[in-house]
């Protein structure tokens, strides 16, 4: 009964929590500018708390995961003490608390500023399964995480055919699911994986907040591409609107968005 009353939020917890997505936004738009080959990846983890802390947080939502090259392939990586080298992409899973509310968000950018072609391909899947099942996230009768969760690894497995990493014989998608290992979000609240006797099958409502963060890791054991070892999830957490119909959801979307950042270029 407690999980089910708090799956959905109140005015002033949504506000908590846009707030502590603007400060995460914030600081990772910072780390991402003063990333350089040769740094720690725990230079980038303390910077991600400093400026979280600077701007109000009194804490980070979890351990700050930075996850330079390969490191990425390992979920969860906690090390954070390899160097970052040209040439690499970084993964960084972070979020802060405020006033109790949690973030988490996750970007992978190249630590020299630049995708090769080979990253920037796998990177726009990611990206491309995400803004569709964001687009899914609206209060109705027949949505639901567990329809979202099918779309994205059905998406996934599209976006790697092209690619020519998955066959298109692997009906089953069973080369996709060991690509794309985990869940597609979960619900956030004051705590990170929020409300977890509350079943993924049941319809979303209005003022429910979840993560979208969909992922693909690449291990040297895939012959058919030739950029390996490489992990790239992005995520964002976002607040389902009420019921709105297409021509309003452009309107609607940036008041979705709990992390509000505009990612730079590479």
């Amino acid at each position: 009964m407690a999980h089910q009353t708090r799956w959905t939020k109140s005015e002033v917890e949504i506000a908590l929590m846009r707030q502590a997505g603007y400060i995460t936004s914030d600081a990772f738009l910072k780390i991402m500018a003063c990333t350089s080959p040769g740094q720690m990846e725990q230079d980038l983890a303390v910077r991600m708390e400093f400026e979280c802390r600077k701007q109000g947080a009194e804490r980070l939502g979890y351990p700050c995961i930075v996850a330079g090259g390969t490191n990425a392939l390992t979920l969860h990586y906690l090390d954070n003490n390899h160097v970052l080298r040209s040439g690499d992409l970084v993964l960084v899973d972070a979020g802060c608390e405020f006033h109790m509310y949690a973030s988490d968000v996750t970007r992978t950018w190249p630590v020299n500023g630049r995708f090769t072609p080979e990253q920037r391909a796998l990177y726009s899947v990611v990206l491309e399964v995400q803004k569709a099942c964001i687009s899914m996230c609206q209060a109705n009768s027949h949505m639901t995480h567990t329809a979202i969760e099918s779309t994205a690894l059905r998406l996934m497995h599209d976006g790697l055919q092209e690619l020519g990493i998955v066959s298109r014989d692997d009906s089953d998608m069973i080369l996709t699911r060991r690509l794309y290992p985990h869940s597609i979000g979960h619900w956030l609240g004051s705590d990170i994986h929020d409300c977890p006797t509350v079943q993924p099958s049941l319809p979303l409502k209005s003022g429910v907040v979840l993560t979208i963060e969909p992922g693909v890791y690449i291990p040297h054991t895939i012959s058919t591409i030739p950029e390996k070892c490489v992990g790239i999830s992005h995520t964002d957490f976002l607040l389902i609107p009420c019921c709105i119909d297409s021509a309003e959801l452009e309107s609607e979307w940036k008041m979705m968005f709990l992390s509000p950042m505009t990612d730079p270029t590479f």
